[in-house]
């Protein structure tokens, strides 16, 4: 089996912590570990360090290198420029594909928090024994717990298949990120999932169905990979990246596809996509909560369900609510927690305004 971290995001949504050149998922946000390091941890035992890929940007590739010293320095891929996750997770397959083209590949993300590691490598291997038995694209949805906006939805059909007592089910639609009214539908109605953005699949299925929904990307793929380890490697790369799309991996070949299948994912699950996430995901006790390992100190004074993200100086709160405060070094950022889904606003007045040296 080989996982493959896809680690080539930018965490707007957690600006100003998020930035270019330290996004979220270099981020220590909880314990000791970043939120990149905790995803390695996560797939080592199921892949080993041979079978670990990461696929990032060129700026952050050597941080990926040094942060991950026994993983072999090509496995660590570097996206000529950004194109979404279908063609990151696709230089990931042509790379397996060169070893072994009917290997398992797994897919997960860089930037999560999840407590029950050991219910998400149940979760993963089910999916290996899902793809090693059929042609089947496979994706590891996430129960709700919650009418969260800022998530994708699985709707599940069928019974497809059963490995012992877990079944799975044939996918009905994704659903795009929702209102709050749609969202806790969703929840009443059953049968959704979060969508996690895990996914296992055998290289060659997933190959396939790169030439049947996504030609152009599928023969720039293999154009890569026929140029893998030359001195053309990068000059290729670079014209292959230029002419495809941006797509997700959902919309260029997931949502057209008659053989995908969803695990239902009986661990818990944070896709950090925002600060009212860390909030709810905060170990503190009490309803305020202080995140982060800033050193200064936090006081709360009349004043309940905020988080506080401190750099080095003192922070207090006298009688508000709700409330999410981060403080940096250059920049300090509040808004009321309700208000998570907008901090991308900022970022691109600060592009508009030309103040990117913020970002």
């Amino acid at each position: 089996m080989y996982c493959a971290i896809i680690a080539g995001g930018g965490g707007t949504r957690l600006w100003p912590k998020s930035r270019r050149k330290q996004p979220k998922q270099l981020l220590t946000l909880q314990g000791d570990a970043s939120l990149f390091q905790q995803a390695a941890e996560r797939v080592l035992p199921l892949c080993g360090i041979d079978g670990l890929l990461v696929v990032t940007s060129q700026d952050l590739a050597p941080i990926m290198r040094r942060l991950l010293p026994g993983v072999p320095p090509a496995n660590i891929v570097a996206e000529p420029m950004p194109r979404q996750t279908a063609m990151a997770i696709g230089l990931a397959a042509i790379r397996v594909d060169r070893e072994d083209p009917e290997a398992v590949l797994a897919s997960v993300g860089a930037d999560h928090l999840i407590a029950d590691v050991a219910g998400f490598r149940r979760c993963l291997e089910i999916g290996a024994r899902v793809a090693e038995q059929g042609d089947y694209l496979v994706t590891i949805g996430v129960q709700p717990t919650a009418p969260h906006t800022g998530y994708g939805y699985i709707k599940a059909g069928r019974e497809a298949t059963r490995i012992g007592n877990a079944p799975v089910y044939a996918v009905d639609s994704f659903k795009e990120k929702p209102d709050r009214d749609t969202a806790q539908g969703y929840l009443d109605a059953g049968g959704y999932y979060w969508n996690s953005n895990y996914f296992v699949w055998r290289v060659s299925t997933l190959l396939n169905a790169f030439e049947e929904f996504a030609p152009a990307m599928y023969r720039g793929l293999r154009r890569v990979q026929a140029a893998l380890d030359t001195a053309d490697e990068e000059r290729v790369a670079e014209e292959v990246f230029a002419a495809v799309p941006a797509d997700p991996i959902d919309t260029a070949i997931l949502e057209k596809a008659g053989n995908l299948v969803v695990v239902p994912g009986t661990f818990d699950w944070v896709d950090v996509g925002n600060w009212n996430d860390m909030y709810v995901v905060a170990q503190e006790a009490g309803d305020n909560h202080t995140v982060g390992d800033g050193e200064g100190p936090v006081l709360f004074e009349d004043s309940r369900d905020c988080l506080v993200h401190p750099a080095n100086r003192l922070i207090a709160l006298v009688g508000v609510e709700n409330l999410v405060v981060v403080d940096t070094e250059d920049a300090v950022l509040i808004l009321p927690r309700d208000r998570d889904q907008d901090v991308r606003r900022i970022v691109e007045r600060l592009r508009e305004q030309g103040l990117e040296r913020f970002l």
